[in-house]
């Protein structure tokens, strides 16, 4: 007689490996309550937060109410920061939770706010952090003072894993990236640079090459404020 196999039969391993491929928010509405099993298996699991602008309040508060007693689990983190009915999504997660061991962390399309501050405190002092990346739309401009505050957190980060860097949006770095004290551990660096034909030119890449003596890749795109022609440098 042929056993047929169940899914309480399959082994630990193989229910890790299955929620390796799952996102946070898939993982707690298919298993979080499925049987008590499952639930001592959850605290063993790796996380991946994956925010689309598809989704709504209601799938972002569910999530956040069962990262609770997971949110040292999460080392990964990729928010679309306006949904459809719900703007700083961004600042919400990293208010409400902290993420000792985050490790990948990415941000589209920041909507700008009060709490975007604490924020980038959280940023500061994520000592794991392997790789960090912002895409910013044009259509969102982001406030000098949050660009210059946003570029210094990481460009100067203290994280010794810090390898990746993408600050895609429009700022004048020349002046900050010769007057600051560079993490030299970047293998790749990706930056938009956005000024005057003076001070933002192929030449402002000589600084850069002069700190991060350890790059590998490295992507500069140039725009000129005064006719939006845009160069790239690979």
């Amino acid at each position: 007689m042929n056993k047929i196999t169940q899914l309480e039969d399959f082994p630990d391993e193989l229910f890790l490996e299955i929620f390796y491929y799952l996102h946070a928010l898939d993982l707690f509405m298919a298993f979080l309550s499925l049987n008590h099993r499952i639930s001592s298996i959850l605290p063993s699991t790796q996380l991946r937060i994956v925010i689309s602008k598809f989704h709504c309040s209601h799938q972002i508060k569910f999530l956040s109410s069962h990262l609770t007693h997971y949110e040292h689990q999460v080392i990964s983190i990729s928010i679309e920061d306006r949904l459809r009915d719900i703007s700083s999504v961004i600042s919400y997660f990293f208010t409400e939770h902290t993420f000792i061991n985050l490790q990948s962390c990415a941000f589209y399309s920041i909507s700008p706010s009060p709490n975007f501050y604490i924020v980038m405190q959280e940023l500061k002092s994520l000592n794991k952090l392997v790789s960090f990346r912002i895409r910013q739309s044009k259509d969102i401009p982001l406030t000098d003072m949050i660009q210059q505050d946003l570029s210094k957190t990481m460009l100067t980060h203290q994280s010794s894993k810090l390898r990746s860097v993408e600050l895609t949006f429009h700022y004048d770095y020349p002046k900050l990236v010769t007057n600051i004290a560079i993490n030299s551990t970047l293998t790749s660096l990706h930056m938009l640079f956005h000024g005057s034909p003076v001070t933002c030119s192929i030449y402002s890449l000589l600084p850069i090459l002069r700190h991060y003596r350890a790059l590998r890749v490295l992507r500069i795109s140039i725009t000129d404020q005064e006719n939006s022609n845009t160069q790239q440098a690979v």
